[in-house]
């Protein structure tokens, strides 16, 4: 059972969220179905501030899913969000340009990032800990799974929506609750509604956003592999563990400035938390690839690529990819030595590092730190001597 009946019996105030008790929370998230804009907005806002805040779960947050899930066809939901939101959901309107933003889209929206929430947890905790209920998350982890198919069902119908916001929300919630049932990849129903969209999907984006999705509940998107669209290849590549799936995705990055378009910003699939390229990198050196195999893409990507929180996502894994011997202990703040040789690889990343300026701002600390951990000095000048000086074997 959903919604309000589902938690009449409640006892709130023995739960909490992320700022106390949760005695007030049903109070609060009946501004969800208000008239009153003001009351819709805040109770979105309670959602992400309060019940999963920075994707954290808590006592209250498996009531609340379950309340949430409930509501999701009171009309007042679809109504537009007039007033600016401050919660990272609904402020979705004012980041990626969308007008008319509704309630469900954040509804929806919270549903998939505690789907999220959920499957970290079960990654930290593990099969053997689900069974020490001491543990932390376990309470809320079991009642999760216990409600999924019913939130799962409650979901699908929005799959098909004409809005296709709200239809890539509902396949992002869909995908991530089906994953997270005690005997996934069994994926049903869900599974059932998403291919039989995907049949008739016109676009790169209603295509990849459904591989995106079944491929999250652990079915078979290999036979997009050969897709003429290179985004919806990459798409299926980033759930298939093969050889040809790496060179699928390794050649798209090759030209990472497309990939970053490939989809524009107010529809880019909630599957990309941020720019495409970097979920797609992720996966590769996830896989275990070679840095020479990743060559082509890593010069690519080094070339147009800048600092800040991208030397930590972006060309600093690829260092670590370049140099996985350097032996940087963690908060030890020593630099470990270079290599007295270079491959002809390592040779090619450095001399890609050398030519983009932007990555050696002298107060850009996530630089010198992505810099450090595989030895390397903090100016270009020594950087560049340093290629000059040491031979290359291979």
């Amino acid at each position: 059972m959903l919604g309000w009946d589902a938690v009449k019996d409640v006892h709130w105030e023995s739960l909490h969220h992320a700022y106390g008790t949760a005695e007030g929370t049903p109070e609060i998230l009946r501004g969800l179905t208000s008239d009153d804009a003001t009351l819709r907005v805040g109770a979105i806002d309670y959602l992400d501030w309060s019940v999963l805040h920075q994707g954290n779960i808590y006592s209250a947050t498996p009531p609340v899913a379950r309340l949430v899930a409930g509501l999701l066809n009171e009309p007042i939901l679809r109504a537009p969000l007039k007033e600016p939101a401050k919660t990272l959901r609904a402020k979705v309107a004012t980041l990626f340009g969308i007008e008319g933003a509704t309630g469900l889209d954040a509804v929806l929206s919270f549903l998939g990032s505690v789907g999220e929430s959920l499957e970290q947890a079960l990654k930290w905790i593990g099969d053997e800990g689900l069974a020490d209920e001491s543990h932390e998350w376990v309470n809320e982890v079991v009642d999760f799974r216990a409600m999924a198919p019913e939130v799962i069902e409650a979901i699908l119908p929005f799959v098909q929506d004409k809005n296709p916001r709200i239809a890539r929300e509902a396949m992002n919630a869909a995908s991530k609750w089906t994953a997270i049932q005690s005997e996934a990849p069994q994926a049903g129903p869900a599974a059932e509604v998403l291919r039989a969209r995907l049949e008739t999907a016109t676009d790169r984006i209603q295509e990849s956003s459904l591989i995106l999705a079944l491929g999250e509940m652990g079915q078979d998107v290999s036979a997009w592999l050969e897709d003429e669209d290179e985004a919806v290849r990459s798409c299926a590549a980033l759930f298939v563990r093969t050889p040809r799936a790496d060179v699928v995705l390794i050649r798209a990055l090759t030209h990472p400035e497309q990939v970053d378009t490939w989809f524009p910003r107010k529809a880019t699939p909630a599957y990309f938390p941020m720019n495409v390229r970097l979920s797609l990198l992720d996966e590769v050196i996830e896989r275990g690839v070679t840095i020479e195999e990743l060559l082509p893409a890593a010069v690519a990507l080094i070339r147009q690529t800048s600092g800040g929180l991208l030397a930590e996502y972006e060309w600093g894994p690829i260092l670590q990819l370049g140099f996985p011997d350097a032996g940087y202990v963690s908060g030890s703040g020593v630099r470990p030595p270079l290599p007295e040789h270079l491959t002809p690889a390592q040779h090619a990343v450095l001399e890609a590092l050398v030519a983009n300026k932007t990555l050696w701002d002298p107060t850009d600390g996530n630089a010198s730190l992505a810099r450090k951990q595989v030895g390397l000095p903090d100016t270009r000048e020594e950087l560049a001597a340093y290629l000059r000086q040491t031979p290359v074997q291979g």
